[in-house]
């Protein structure tokens, strides 16, 4: 019976870290909102991970302001600094992205579930399904073989 019990329990417990591991939320930087693995179903994403110490990451602001300008009314444009405090990041980017979103992954859990690797990093988000995920590029016109 103890047996039994322990191998309910491992199952349980496996199911719980794999729906777990599937789930992650991001905490909105000017209004607070969550949003999570849920909000991407169905939705196209251009969704940028950067940090203010990455070296790569110094013109992330202009970037993300060309990359707004050219898709932010097509597609969803989600800005997600990796671990920092809201303070160094509104002081690294300040407010206005345009028709950015501005978003912390404060856990990491993101990252880890992307398999991010190098920032700053991209993924596309096509219908809800990841299509792409690798090196930021820095060019809008990249992503017009995902939307256009």
């Amino acid at each position: 019976m103890n047996k039994r019990r322990a191998i309910s329990f491992l199952v349980v417990f496996a199911v719980f870290v794999v729906y777990a591991q599937k789930n992650w939320t991001l905490e909105g930087v000017s209004d607070g909102k969550l949003v999570g693995s849920d909000d991407l179903k169905n939705r196209n994403v251009i969704i940028v991970v950067w940090s203010s110490w990455a070296p790569r990451c110094n013109t992330i602001k202009q970037d993300i302001i060309k990359l707004s300008s050219k898709w932010g009314k097509d597609v969803d444009i989600w800005v997600v600094n990796f671990q920092e405090d809201e303070d160094q990041v509104l002081q690294f980017l300040g407010k206005d992205l345009k028709n950015a979103k501005l978003f912390i992954d404060k856990t990491g859990k993101f990252s880890r579930f992307h398999n991010i690797t190098e920032l700053p990093a991209v993924i596309v988000y096509k219908d809800g399904t990841a299509v792409f995920k690798g090196t930021f590029v820095r060019d809008p016109e990249f992503f017009t073989k995902f939307f256009k």
